[in-house]
């Protein structure tokens, strides 16, 4: 059952800004039957992060468009203006809040003599007479109230006054931070109803577009000075845990680096409005700009999504105020809307792509929510949240930088690693073209791949752009042996057991005449331990990142098709009858198809494997039962599973009893469990009259997904009488069943097994009237 979460208190520091809340615009109610859990609690569930979560929700503004602020840096005054959903019962808090932030678009429109709203291209601000507003920041509802419903009280911000000018990221940055500032002053006010019920240590930003740009610099802004500004005190009185750029503008090389705070980019293949994908550029800048990061980096390549929809104010299917697609070159067919070849997501397509990585990022990194992390890694598909399959949404991941977490095998940052690998072990190939691609220091293939007659920033953003990745550049092409490539684990490096996965990024080379057009890529990882044993996996048992990118071929003046790296993961659990505890090499061979040529980087063992069992407790709420009429009654059972690695594991539960049904006397009812499972299994308070009582013991079990078993036994009891003594008794006898049950626990195959002494109670032939 859902736990109450006992509410603890933070001592954040005032910041007196004094702007009420307006009135209520919306409630959407439902009532859980306890507070959620905060972020140390455990609970079981659908692992889809997209669904609605139990709480129901208040939508509301505060400040107002004719409200301005003064804010550091920017010569201009900026509305303050915020659209808030939070969760209806605050008294479950304190929450962790995001903070959205929409991008550059039209900020008034006017109604034309037929009636229809039309987008005034001059940008002013405020808006002129006759105008109305465009609320921009209203654009992300539908992500915020799913956002609330978990319990994480999100803000959307409205810049509008920004966009009228010259709309700098710094600016939209700025405005953020004050935004921030009126939370800290809402959360210590005690006359607020917000006074101690939101959280600023775990803080979440979002940002689209331009919002996108200014949320890295947020983050830049923050860490790199004590004092920030005027709307944000340094120190411990704020933390961001997490930034989700949207479809991101660049920045500058310092904002790129988004470090110790966790990372996650959203990259619309149909993007024409950023087509030279600068998105990449935070997430491979972040990978290895600081030793020791706490902040893990994921992407999530959006095949067939644009840049406007996410909003939906720029979406002309979801609003009447004029709106147009992004995606201007009509010569790209895969990315054109209501054409045959189109490729094109709906925009309830679209927006579910953020529903679900939002969502689950968001969860995981506020709310310490591990349910999401084989979707984060790209361990698993995409949630039907999503509503979209995995040949539509593909993620990189690249884990925090601490031992347990991370072994770096190649990162292929530096040419020396051609020859020797971040472990200093050798690497070595076979019948292979392998070139290595240094586009840091100006060597390898024009933009790291092979052939772009046209050469496109947004084709090949990873070897172009602004912040470009040295990668490695493999070929095959019709060997009679297995072409491979090598990397050596130096001896006394190769204790991998402790790791969940073996990983890179990689990404099909559109360019390359060794691909079929079309045709996706497969290759097998072989893993050598120091005995000389060896086992293999198949990629596309795993994973579906070595795709062929699609778009119209061959590559010419357009972005699409993009070479866009992604993860290829495999758990180390794929690979039977070998020592983990010293593995030699990783080598990849490419027997799987004719011809290919692929680029790799970032080859490493990835997360904490999952090597202890799940962690269950087991209680009942009601015990003593006392015999009174045979009745059978909820007892209040809460079985609570924790999973290192797995959440949502639902537990399974057995009953047994010293008595059994079939012993019953005349007039006793049977059977004696029923509606047995956590929150709703109901005992019979009856025993035998001729024995000293009656004890009931219940054993809950749960498997995680490396087959590890974990339980947990309680025990209600029915004493004989109403003495002290009496009591005293059968809770020895209950005492030394729960000494009993957790052997057998641990021998009982599938609770197949029934303890000495004991009878499985719920089975018996139904008997009198009190069912």
């Amino acid at each position: 059952m859902i736990r109450v979460a006992a509410c603890y208190v933070m001592l954040l520091l005032a910041c007196a800004i004094g702007i009420a809340p307006a009135s209520v615009q919306a409630r959407v109610s439902v009532q859980p039957s306890s507070c959620i859990g905060d972020v140390t609690d455990i609970r079981t569930g659908l692992p889809d992060p997209g669904v609605p979560g139990p709480f129901g929700f208040v939508r509301e503004e505060y400040g107002d468009v004719d409200q301005t602020v003064k804010l550091p840096d920017v010569d201009y005054d900026a509305e303050f203006l915020a659209e808030v959903v939070y969760p209806e019962n605050l008294e479950c808090g304190p929450f962790p809040i995001v903070f959205i932030m929409h991008g550059g678009h039209a900020t008034c429109f006017f109604t034309d003599e037929n009636g229809e709203k039309r987008l005034d291209g001059s940008w002013p601000w405020p808006c002129e007479e006759g105008q109305e507003m465009v609320p921009n920041y209203k654009g992300y509802r539908y992500f915020a109230e799913i956002l609330a419903s978990h319990g994480i009280i999100a803000v959307s911000i409205s810049a509008n006054s920004i966009n009228s000018n010259e709309g700098s990221l710094t600016a939209r940055a700025r405005l953020i931070q004050r935004h921030i500032g009126q939370w800290l002053a809402y959360s210590t006010d005690v006359a607020s109803k917000y006074y101690r019920k939101v959280d600023l240590m775990r803080i979440g930003v979002v940002g689209h577009s331009l919002g996108g740009g200014a949320a890295a610099i947020l983050v830049d802004l923050i860490n790199s000075s004590p004092s920030p500004g005027d709307f944000l005190s340094g120190g411990k009185s704020t933390d961001i845990k997490a930034v989700l750029l949207i479809a991101p503008v660049a920045g500058t090389p310092e904002s790129h680096r988004v470090t110790d705070t966790a990372l996650a980019v959203l990259l619309p293949y149909c993007d024409s409005d950023e087509n030279s994908m600068p998105g990449v550029y935070y997430y491979d800048a972040s990978r290895y700009a600081l030793p020791g990061d706490i902040g893990p980096k994921h992407s999530f390549e959006v095949i067939g999504a644009n840049h406007n929809y996410y909003n939906t104010y720029w979406d002309p299917h979801s609003t009447d105020i004029e709106a147009k697609d992004d995606w201007d070159f009509l010569d790209v067919k895969f990315c054109v809307e209501n054409n045959p070849d189109s490729g094109r997501l709906t925009s309830a397509q679209q927006r579910g792509t953020l529903i679900a990585s939002g969502s689950a990022f968001f969860r995981t990194y506020l709310r310490n929510e591990k349910a999401f992390h084989p979707f984060l890694a790209g361990e698993a598909p995409p949630p039907p949240s999503s509503q979209v399959l995995g040949n539509k949404l593909y993620v990189a991941y690249h884990p925090k930088d601490e031992p347990e977490a991370r072994l770096d095998l190649n990162r292929l940052t530096d040419p020396s690693e051609a020859n020797m690998n971040t472990l200093n072990g050798a690497v070595m190939s076979g019948d292979l073209e392998v070139e290595f691609c240094d586009v840091v220091g100006g060597g390898g293939p024009s933009g790291c791949l092979t052939d772009l007659s046209t050469v496109w920033d947004g084709a090949a953003p990873h070897g172009l752009g602004e912040e470009r990745v040295n990668q490695l550049h493999i070929g095959w092409n019709g060997s009679t042996v297995d072409p491979y490539y090598s990397n050596e684990i130096p001896a006394g490096l190769g204790d991998v057991s402790g790791y969940r996965a073996v990983q890179f990024r990689a990404l099909v080379d559109m360019s390359d005449p060794l691909n079929a057009p079309g045709a996706d890529q497969d290759l097998r990882i072989v893993l050598e331990d120091g005995a000389g044993l060896s086992a293999s996996a198949l990629v596309s048992d795993h994973s579906r990142a070595l795709f062929f990118p699609p778009g119209d071929t061959p590559v010419g003046d357009n972005p699409v098709p993009r070479a866009i790296f992604n993860t290829v993961r495999v758990p180390l659990s794929a690979f039977d009858g070998i020592f983990l505890t010293d593995i030699r090499s990783v080598e990849l061979v490419f027997d799987q198809t004719p011809s290919g040529a692929i680029n790799i980087a970032d080859i490493a063992f990835a997360d904490e494997a999952d090597n202890r069992p799940p962690q269950l407790s087991c209680t009942i709420a009601e015990s003593p039962l006392m015999a009174a009429g045979n009745k059978i009654e909820n007892v209040g059972l809460s079985v609570l599973v924790a999973d290192d690695h797995d959440a949502g594991l639902v537990p399974s539960i057995n009953v047994f009893s010293d008595e059994d049904d079939l012993d019953s006397e005349p007039q006793q009812s049977s059977p004696d469990a029923k509606d047995i499972a956590d929150g709703t299994l109901r005992l019979r308070a009856e025993r035998d009259s001729n024995e000293d009582g009656r004890v009931y013991l219940v054993v809950a079990r749960a498997q995680d997904t490396e087959g590890a078993l974990g339980h947990a036994c309680c025990t209600a009891v029915v004493p004989p009488g109403n003495t002290d003594t009496d009591l005293d008794n059968v809770n020895l006898e209950a005492a030394d069943a729960l000494q009993q049950c957790t052997a057998f626990a641990a021998a009982a195959e599938g609770l197949t097994g029934v303890p000495a002494g004991f009878f499985v109670v719920g089975d018996g032939p139904v008997l009198g009237p009190q069912q």
